[in-house]
């Protein structure tokens, strides 16, 4: 069973990859690592199907269109895979997960039956099973007039479960989202850590029409899903 091709757009993610800096130390020369730049990176698909990761912005304001969810293995897993995007709020959604270079389909349930799946044999702190997998929250953004997707891997520090409250329901946020970073130290190495305030206030008639956009756009990408054929980012109406 082959995994079906999904829709790309830009993808903005957390500035914290490691980065190494040669200083002397004690009239030596070391690496020593530092601080990531405080911002965000963003990851754009060229025309060769190639991609492209660069520095985004310092600073992010954007108005939350749609949010969904999807799982990738940990970096230290042997077998690398990822799943398509899902919403386990009512827990109705089919998780497949796949290798992404194959899109061969290697297991699929809804999104509890996957923490048995896999499961390392080992409890969290709340005593359920710790997985081979981290789960991502995928938040469909509006920046000015460009709608990106928004992927943030959720850990202890992550408030998006509260945050989220004002979304419920199908609700119409009164505000746009600032994506607030604070410095972080764990383990000798400092990185970026997120959290989501209350921005300005939207303008509703802007969030209907884009919200519309991106749903009727997905809608009818997922008709087209079964089909070989990729869709190019030109042909994303927004």
């Amino acid at each position: 069973m082959q995994m079906n091709k999904t829709a790309y757009l830009p993808t903005i993610t957390i500035n914290n990859k490691k980065e190494q800096k040669t200083v002397e130390i004690d009239g030596e020369m070391k690496e020593v690592e530092i601080t990531p730049k405080q911002g965000f990176n963003i990851e754009i698909r060229n025309e060769d199907k190639t991609y492209t990761k660069e520095f985004f912005t310092k600073d992010l304001q954007a108005t939350i269109l749609d949010y969904k969810y999807e799982i990738r293995s940990k970096y230290e897993h042997k077998q690398f895979y990822v799943s398509n995007e899902f919403d386990f709020a009512e827990g109705e959604d089919i998780v497949r997960v796949y290798a992404p270079h194959t899109k061969e389909v290697l297991y699929e349930d809804r999104y509890e039956g996957l923490r048995e799946r896999f499961s390392i044999g080992e409890k969290n702190s709340v005593g359920k099973d710790k997985t081979s997998y981290d789960l991502y929250i995928v938040l469909y953004i509006l920046v000015g007039e460009k709608i990106y997707k928004f992927k943030w891997k959720v850990t202890a520090n992550c408030n998006w479960f509260s945050y989220k409250k004002m979304f419920d329901d199908d609700k119409v946020p009164a505000y746009k989202t600032i994506f607030d970073l604070e410095k972080k130290k764990f383990g000798g190495s400092e990185f970026w850590v997120l959290a989501l305030i209350n921005g300005d206030v939207i303008d509703t008639d802007e969030f209907y029409e884009n919200r519309k956009i991106l749903r009727e756009y997905n809608a009818s990408f997922s008709k087209k899903n079964s089909s070989n054929e990729d869709i190019k980012v030109d042909k994303i109406p927004f």
